[in-house]
């Protein structure tokens, strides 16, 4: 090779891992002339996909505790993992990742309203089988109303009955 005696000849031997020809680098790239290396970074793609992959796991473990008979532990597992999952999208993209954190908000929003109808239809229930109560014991004679009581309703139908003053 005769050439320039000003020329500079580079030979590339190890390729990046995640450069764009899509060469996958087999050991790692030295750092700054040290012997040490770095393993190749695991892509956005990727990572991605493994989470998917992770819910999809998750999902069919629910599905079998729920054909065994075990649906409580079931909708806790499922519920969980989906909120791990849709926390984790957000943390690792700190916070860039709007359909995430929109789906994670949206989620909670939705099992908190549920919540609470649950907490009011209990309520009402509740309150169905105490008016029971009172009318049984008004059949009983333990207590009577006249002209001077008042009767309420909250709101959950729960009636109650006071003297006026």
């Amino acid at each position: 090779m005769a050439g320039n005696p000003n020329e500079i000849i580079l030979r590339v031997e190890n390729v990046i891992a995640g450069s764009t020809t899509g060469a996958v680098q087999q050991g790692g790239v030295p750092m700054n002339g040290i012997n040490q290396t770095t393993a190749p970074n695991m892509s956005k793609g990727s990572a991605f996909a493994q989470g998917i992959s992770a819910q999809m796991f998750v999902e069919s473990a629910s599905r079998i505790l729920s054909a065994t008979g075990n649906t409580e532990l079931a909708s806790g597992l499922s519920k969980a993992s989906s909120y791990a999952f849709l926390t984790s999208r957000v943390i690792m993209s700190g916070g860039a990742d709007l359909t995430a954190l929109v789906s994670l908000v949206t989620k909670a929003s939705a099992d908190i309203l549920t919540a609470i109808q649950k907490a009011n239809q209990l309520k009402r229930e509740t309150a169905v089988q105490q008016n029971a109560a009172d009318i049984l014991r008004m059949r009983s004679g333990a207590f009577s109303i006249n002209a001077e009581t008042v009767i309420s309703y909250n709101r959950y139908g729960r009636v109650s009955f006071t003297g006026r003053k």
